[in-house]
């Protein structure tokens, strides 16, 4: 179907060269042209090396190199600090026409020191973490935390805190405060996570807590994070899948 969309499209395109411009290629250069895209568009498919398949007679008659997808499992966890040192997770949640928060600080052994999970107006999802983290820097405060671990699945907030992306614009006041905030800590450190290992966070920005800026006491917590703070703790080791491009 690809194959003839390019065909047609092209063969127009020559159609009105020669009507409204007089110019008259070649039928091997209208050729060329054609099989040139045909194979850059086919160069992106998932060529399974299997000589049976339709993809691979493609991937033949191109010259094309053929390729298997993998999944290899990578392990992460949530990693014990330095006594010292409290850490934050934060996370934020976006669907429609809802958005939360929240994040959760503990000790060295995993124990919670407290946690939050709060609703806030829809923004996009860059805007919410950066909210998220500065919550969760207040209640670090509040905690007396004089060194702090920051930890995130989010790419984005991570480089922004860090000064490496830049901020929306609408968030720079945030991002300002949370620089402010930064400064009455000793030391800190922030760095990216997986998901797999930041899954307690994960379900409180999702929990249906609307008391704007509470701290949630570990009895009110739900089941489900209650057995992920336990694993965390513990040192459970998740398996994260990871796609591996083998070319043939």
């Amino acid at each position: 179907m690809a194959g003839k969309k390019v065909s047609i499209y092209n063969i127009w395109l020559e159609r009105n060269q020669m009507l409204f411009e007089g110019k008259n290629s070649h039928k091997q250069d209208t050729l060329r042209i054609i099989l040139h895209t045909i194979r850059s568009r086919v160069l992106h498919l998932n060529l399974l090396n299997n000589s049976s398949s339709s993809c691979a007679k493609i991937a033949k008659n191109f010259n094309l190199p053929v390729f298997n997808i993998e999944r290899v499992p990578k392990f992460c966890r949530w990693i014990p600090l330095d006594p010292s040192f409290l850490k934050l997770n934060f996370d934020a949640s976006l669907s429609v026409g809802e958005a939360s928060m929240g994040g959760i600080i503990r000790n060295q052994f995993g124990e919670s020191l407290g946690c939050y999970s709060l609703v806030e107006i829809p923004s996009s999802i860059h805007e919410l973490e950066l909210e998220a983290v500065l919550h969760g820097f207040v209640l670090a405060v509040q905690l007396n935390a004089n060194h702090l671990w920051i930890e995130s699945d989010s790419t984005n907030a991570v480089q922004v805190i860090k000064g490496f992306q830049k901020c929306p614009w609408r968030k720079i006041g945030t991002l300002c405060s949370i620089r402010t905030t930064l400064q009455k800590f000793e030391s800190w450190k922030i760095s990216h996570v997986w998901r797999e290992s930041n899954m307690a966070v994960d379900i409180l920005s999702k929990c249906d807590y609307h008391v704007k800026g509470v701290s949630i006491l570990s009895n009110f917590w739900s089941p489900s994070l209650n057995v992920v703070n336990v694993s965390d703790a513990s040192g459970t080791t998740y398996e994260k899948d990871c796609n591996l491009l083998i070319f043939y």
